[in-house]
């Protein structure tokens, strides 16, 4: 057998954020056959590009990213695409180029529009899932990983994402912010400070976007319609991959 490793492995192998899969995914001549449990191979008429990392034959991260087009959705593709840039080289008008010119069905219709959502220097999953809730909500795309720096260009705080012109910052708290004691409270101390300079802060957390989306558009809505924006009638995209699950226990 010759080929290797692809789709969510390879991804994996990237650094990259993959959707979840507890197989091995191998790439093989159209001719080979494998009934191997935790294996499954995808076949190929034609030989994929494959390229080696740390001694092992996989898929480009170009190639790995369309593969999984068609084995996944809308979110956590475009997380995919957030993260093979983030550890990658590649920029996101590459995922756009790569799906140019293609015919096909399905899986490349939603790499083309993935790919239009997918944004460098992303630093998690979490992030990318908020800012699409957000843009799929109808409101204005929020500026990603804004650095604010002191007067001698050292880094005073990075913003998950930010609305410059109204000095809003919508932040994601996972639970390590909780763990961390000491970050935690110096995170609490540099809001604090920014908030006095003229910042207002939306913290979202994960049950604020996989249980009560449809509140968390209205928080954000709200502090942007109060520091002056005009927003246009929500859009109900979001409905799709962020349903509301605010009756469910748990």
């Amino acid at each position: 057998m010759s080929y290797g490793v692809s789709h969510h492995t390879a991804a994996s192998l990237w650094g990259a954020t993959p959707p979840e899969s507890a197989d091995v995914h191998l790439a093989v001549p159209h001719k080979v056959r494998c009934e191997i449990p935790g294996i499954r191979v995808h076949r190929y008429r034609k030989p994929p590009k494959m390229v080696h990392r740390n001694g092992i034959g996989l898929t480009t991260p170009l190639g790995t990213y369309l593969d999984l087009a068609s084995f996944t959705e809308l979110v956590p593709l475009v997380v995919l695409g957030d993260s093979l840039v983030r550890h990658c080289a590649l920029t996101p008008a590459d995922l756009v180029a790569a799906t140019t010119g293609h015919e096909g069905g399905r899986g490349i219709r939603l790499a083309r529009r993935a790919a239009t959502l997918v944004r460098g220097n992303v630093d998690s999953p979490r992030e990318t899932m908020l800012r699409l809730l957000l843009v799929l909500g109808g409101l204005p795309e929020p500026v990603v990983d804004h650095r604010i720096h002191a007067a001698d260009g050292s880094l005073l705080r990075r913003l998950d994402l930010a609305y410059l012109e109204q000095l809003l910052a919508v932040e994601y708290d996972g639970r390590h912010h909780i763990e961390r004691t000491g970050q935690w409270h110096g995170d609490i101390l540099r809001r604090e400070e920014f908030e006095q300079a003229g910042w207002r802060f939306v913290v979202i957390t994960s049950p604020d976007i996989w249980r009560t989306p449809g509140a968390t558009l209205d928080r954000v809505g709200t502090a942007l319609r109060e520091r002056g924006v005009v927003l246009p009638r929500r859009t109900d995209a979001w409905r799709a991959h962020f349903p509301d699950r605010r009756g469910l226990a748990g």
